[in-house]
């Protein structure tokens, strides 16, 4: 029986599909042909693309070129314009989706149950979000009686919302794609920088060797591990990390220990899906092995973060212990080699969605990681979260455009020597396809202090310095002890 491997981002990408799942359509050869002049060699081309369409989205770029030859010979089918729409919408080029979508409505306003949903998620995706909200609640009148709403259309009714009010706050930062030397057709993600950020690793899925065979989850290939080198303002080309974090299973890199010698990592060949570790000897990484100490279980672990001293874990699970689907836990050491059991970090980090891809700041009082819970504004938004002296966790606070989009955005990452950069992974428009890799870069000064909230600031002892006299803050928000906190500040992008 072959072994299923398990994917780390195959959960994002199909999250779409799990709104309402498209809707399987056929084309009526009947309803198609419309000459006997080159109708057999565009049948034969809807058949190749059902083939490819069927066997996973890894395949929709193929399936939409077979698609758009037989939308040559026949522009006018309702069910094969909606098929090329949901091709584009959930492959690499989601903007291209919107006109065949209308097409398909316009011929045809009962093509499937799911067209006003998909023409409202195309104009979402378009960040043209009053025209989706139209064709949401045109959805829902539909099919859905008065006082009654459907919960996932109302979530995304409210991103828009949400989308709509923070575009229209002041830039804080601006978010530059990391380029092609990096960034290719296929999903890249996961960066983590190290060695002064003068090198950074991350996971792609684009083709090392095409006698590969694709993952049978999605029809893409493999995740691995590579490595770019910083040269200026730019990176040398990507290339493979090291045969150890480039082989024929799934392996995807999370973070780096501070000394530069440990990269833990996702492994998808073990367990349903462990972290592993390797170490750093002699110029290779060394074969991933389990990591102590013992963090993995039955269930299904993605993401890790270590602190500076090595002391406190970040991790996130799919146990059964959890609030949701997906939550963070936390380990602390107790001894040299005796730690505390993992526990949930509760709310209000974690909820009954999503959580995923924590990143811990170095002292261990800032956490970011990433969640689909509603009150974003695209499928996956990313937050933080600060500890304060007691060890609460503070309300989540949604880092707002342009860290998020309407999109995917995940495992973002506060460069570890430039305090004014971080780093992101989302499948935003205008990438070079699926999931790029995207620098931020802060715009305002240290010294401006941000509200997180209406009436509470929060202190970031271990994140940006502020110069003490520009510090201004209520003593009835925040009590701060000059012996045991370092009077530092939080900026909304970081």
């Amino acid at each position: 029986m072959k072994k299923l491997l398990f994917l780390l981002i195959v959960s994002f990408t199909l999250s779409l599909a799990a709104i309402n799942g498209q809707q399987s359509v056929k084309v009526s050869k009947d309803d198609f042909k419309a000459q006997d002049e080159g109708f057999r060699d565009a049948w034969k081309n809807i058949r190749d693309g059902d083939q490819l369409f069927n066997s996973g989205v890894g395949l929709y770029p193929q399936a939409v070129v077979c698609y758009l030859l037989a939308n040559d010979y026949n522009e006018n089918n309702a069910e094969l314009n909606y098929k090329i729409g949901v091709s584009y919408l959930l492959g690499l080029e989601p903007m291209k989706s919107l006109d065949y979508f209308l097409k398909a409505y316009e011929l045809n306003p009962d093509v499937t149950d799911d067209i006003l949903l998909l023409i409202g998620k195309s104009y979402q995706v378009r960040a043209d979000y009053g025209k989706a909200i139209d064709y949401y609640n045109m959805y829902s009148d539909k099919y859905y009686d008065s006082g009654t709403f459907n919960a996932e259309v109302n979530n995304l009714i409210n991103q828009c919302n949400k989308a709509i009010e923070m575009h229209g706050n002041e830039k804080q930062a601006e978010i530059f794609n990391a380029g092609s030397n990096i960034n290719s057709q296929y999903d890249d993600y996961s960066p983590v920088l190290t060695n002064e950020d003068r090198l950074i690793y991350f996971t792609t899925r684009r083709a090392i060797d095409v006698k590969r065979n694709r993952q049978d989850a999605d029809m893409k290939w493999d995740e691995n591990i590579f490595l770019a080198t910083r040269q200026g303002d730019g990176w040398d080309p990507a290339g493979p990390a090291g045969d150890e974090l480039t082989t024929i299973l799934n392996e995807g890199v999370l973070s780096i220990a501070a000394n530069g010698q440990l990269m833990y990592l996702y492994a998808g060949y073990e367990g349903n899906g462990d972290i592993l570790v390797s170490e750093y000897v002699n110029g290779s990484w060394s074969t991933p092995s389990q990591i102590d100490p013992k963090i993995n279980s039955n269930d299904r672990e993605t993401s890790i973060a270590v602190t500076e001293d090595g002391n406190e874990i970040f991790f996130t699970s799919d146990t059964r212990k959890n609030i949701g689907k997906r939550d963070i836990f936390y380990i602390r050491r107790i001894r040299r080699n005796k730690w505390t059991k993992p526990f949930n970090l509760g709310e209000p980090v974690n909820t009954e969605q999503n959580e995923e891809s924590v990143h811990v700041s170095p002292g261990g009082d800032t956490i970011w990681f990433s969640s689909d819970r509603p009150g974003g504004i695209g499928g996956f938004d990313i937050y933080m979260s600060v500890k304060d002296g007691l060890g609460v966790w503070s309300e989540p606070y949604n880092l707002g455009v342009p860290a998020n989009s309407q999109s995917n955005d995940l495992f973002y990452k506060p460069g570890t020597l430039n305090r004014n950069e971080a780093w992101l992974s989302s499948d935003r428009p205008g990438g070079y396809g699926g999931f790029d890799i995207y620098r931020l870069i802060k715009l305002t000064g240290e010294d401006t202090l941000q509200k997180v909230t209406n009436d509470t600031l929060l202190i970031v002892p271990d994140s940006i310095s502020i110069k003490p006299d520009t510090l201004s803050i209520r003593p009835d928000t925040v009590n701060i002890t000059p012996d045991t906190v370092k009077m530092e500040m939080y900026l909304p992008w970081r």
